[in-house]
Order: C-alpha cells, then structure tokens, then sequence
C-alpha cells in the first residue's frame, strides 16, 4: 500500500470542507478538524502535528495529534473518501502516527476517543495495542445524538 502523510496546508482545506458536508461522517466523529482550525490560536496549532492522509496518490482523509504535551498527545484519524473505508488503511496511519508520537516527540502516552458504536475502529486501536481506560455512558454529540464512548490509550514499551 502506497500511503503518505502529507504535512497540512491551507491547499488541503477543500477536501475538509467536502467531507464535514458527509453526514454520516458524524455518527463516528465529532470533529473534522483540530482545534486550531476551529479556534484559530497560534498557541493550540504549535500543539497540533496535521497530516492529509495520501492513498495511492488520492487524498481520502485527515488524521492528527493535538493537545501535544512532553507527556502525551490526543489521536484523531478519519477516512473522508468512502470507498477507502475498510481496507486497512486507518490502521497503518494510525501505528504511522503512534510512532511519530513515541519516536519523534518522545512521548510516553497516545489516547483517543472512539464511539462505542465504532466496532472497527475499536478493533483496529486494540489490534494495534490500545487498551480502554473509561467508558463514558451518555456523551451528547454535534450531530444531537447522545452515545456511549470510550476513552483508549496506549504507552510507549
């Protein structure tokens, strides 16, 4: 598989912008973009490492740290482009980013949050060493639904 993580550029915007118009992206997410793009201050984008998600030459998502510290970062991965769903991709990004988060930034903790609905995506963060460290039973999302979620982390060795 021929996958980039391509640093984020303002070029990148449209395709953000294509996928936050995809309803159904929001039954597993609540957030498109990191909290710089949202909010805007300098101090959260220096928090932030972005990257556009490049399949074989095709741009299909976003992933990202935030809330970067000397001690851990938040994970945040989407597939924008349907048809690249479910073929092992998120996967690869995600261990992609959890190295970057160890080896690069030395940090000793990556978590995320995951709907509890989110069967693959769950399957996917345990497979490659995540654990679950809560459960939240009702959380209220964007999109008005309200759901349980789970926070998950995963430690450096």
């Amino acid at each position: 598989m021929n996958i980039k993580l391509i640093e984020y550029d303002k070029e990148y915007l449209g395709y953000i912008k294509k996928w936050e118009e995809q309803k159904e992206i929001y039954e597993y997410l609540t957030n498109l973009r990191p909290k710089y793009l949202r909010k805007n201050f300098k101090e959260i984008k220096e928090a932030t490492r972005f990257y556009i998600i490049e399949y074989e030459e095709v741009i299909i998502g976003a992933t990202w740290l935030e809330s970067i510290t000397n001690m851990d970062a938040k994970l945040t991965i989407y597939i924008g482009e349907k048809e690249y769903r479910k073929k092992g991709i998120g996967t690869i990004v995600v261990d992609t980013l959890v190295n970057i988060a160890f080896e690069e930034l030395s940090l000793k903790k990556v978590y995320l949050y995951v709907r509890a609905h989110n069967s693959n995506a769950i399957n996917c963060y345990k497979k490659l060493g995540f654990k679950i460290k809560r459960q939240f039973e009702r959380q209220r999302f964007k999109n008005g639904s309200t759901q349980g979620s789970y926070e998950m982390v995963k430690y450096k060795k």
